[in-house]
């Protein structure tokens, strides 16, 4: 069969089209005129092919595939997005969001509100770069749409999701679900409900959990706190009443669940400052002692206590050694006469309490 082109096909009348603003737009730029910032801003193929693609989701909606596309239905597209695109980055964006339907509490929502849209930005590999319209469209995303830390997202990775479900959250932080859930229900972002649905896909605004996650993902129990750093709960009570350790802060509903915890925070510059300044030895010298050792809650011996801390936190105490098999302070010895002649004679900087005692 011949592919020429016969005289009755050309007879035949062919629709006629008004210039669209696109085409004026493009012509208008070939000859150096300037047109709208955002547009200008970009390659002219950039522009051309962001206003095509955004008009044919709002023309032809999102269930529209672009390759059943037909020349007049990208006149019709181009038409469509002008309005849109010609206001710049903002408009964009407000009409990106519009596209998005309302987000439930029950998983990801479909990406399929975009339509050709979404799987032309989030394409593999593109032959040319889409442009600012693809940045556009991943921040509506983030801002929107249930995430995970890392997830990759047109391109690049998400490094601080907006919106998560509750399993994502507790893979990323490391933290129990259901402490989770307990944790999310404090700060407001899920119901009784929801937590008694123990579902792992609720979805939440991580932003806004974020800080009261990050105390209770830290929070640790005197308890344990005891093991941790080879410590008597006196001298943990100690270590916070100097300021070494600090109390966690936690909204009074948690409290139940944390009980009087300590910031874990501080527990690895307290290790870190040991084994920089207690050199380790296989036994101790002759004479030292071990103060940290569980000693009796007296006023005298707290006060020594502290006092011992204070001189070795200031860097006054250089005859400290922590004793190989033990862990924490209860591995230190100290010199009881460096220690006397401190009391004897004070150094600055103690607090007034500690001369008292000293005096």
């Amino acid at each position: 069969m011949s592919t020429l082109i016969g005289a009755e096909q050309l007879r035949t009348p062919c629709g006629v089209r008004t210039v669209s603003p696109l085409q004026t737009y493009t012509v208008g730029r070939l000859e150096g005129q300037i047109g709208p910032a955002w547009l200008d801003g970009q390659n002219i193929d950039q522009a051309v092919r962001a206003t095509e693609m955004i008009g044919a989701l709002a023309a032809f909606g999102p269930d529209q595939k672009a390759s059943e596309m037909t020349s007049d239905m990208w006149d019709a597209a181009g038409r469509a997005g002008w309005p849109i695109v010609s206001l710049g980055a903002n408009e964009v964006r407000d009409y990106l969001l519009s596209c998005l339907r309302p987000m439930h509490n029950d998983g990801v929502r479909p990406m399929r509100d975009l339509g050709m849209l979404y799987t032309w930005l989030s394409a593999g590999r593109h032959s040319k770069d889409p442009g600012p319209v693809r940045e556009v469209l991943r921040e509506v995303l983030i801002e929107t749409t249930p995430l995970r830390k890392g997830q990759m997202l047109l391109g690049r990775p998400v490094a601080a999701p907006r919106f998560c479900s509750v399993a994502s959250i507790a893979l990323a932080e490391g933290l129990d679900s259901r402490r989770l859930r307990d944790t999310l229900k404090v700060a407001g972002l899920l119901t009784q409900h929801e937590v008694d649905q123990k579902s792992n896909r609720l979805v939440v605004d991580y932003t806004v959990a974020q800080d009261l996650i990050d105390i209770v993902k830290h929070a640790i129990p005197i308890t344990r706190l005891q093991d941790v750093l080879g410590a008597s709960r006196l001298l943990i009570e100690i270590l916070l009443e100097i300021g070494q350790l600090s109390r966690t802060q936690v909204p009074y509903a948690l409290k139940c669940k944390i009980g009087k915890a300590v910031d874990g925070r501080g527990v690895k510059p307290i290790l870190a400052f040991l084994d920089a300044n207690c050199p380790t030895v296989d036994e101790a010298p002759e004479g030292y002692v071990h103060p940290f050792r569980k000693t009796g809650d007296t006023e005298k011996s707290r006060a020594l206590l502290k006092i011992i801390l204070e001189l070795m936190f200031l860097g006054h105490l250089k005859q400290v050694f922590r004793v190989t098999g033990e862990h924490g302070f209860a591995a230190l010895v100290v010199d009881p006469n460096e220690m006397q002649s401190f009391i004897e004679s004070p150094p600055p900087g103690l607090p007034q309490d500690s001369y008292f005692f000293m005096g």
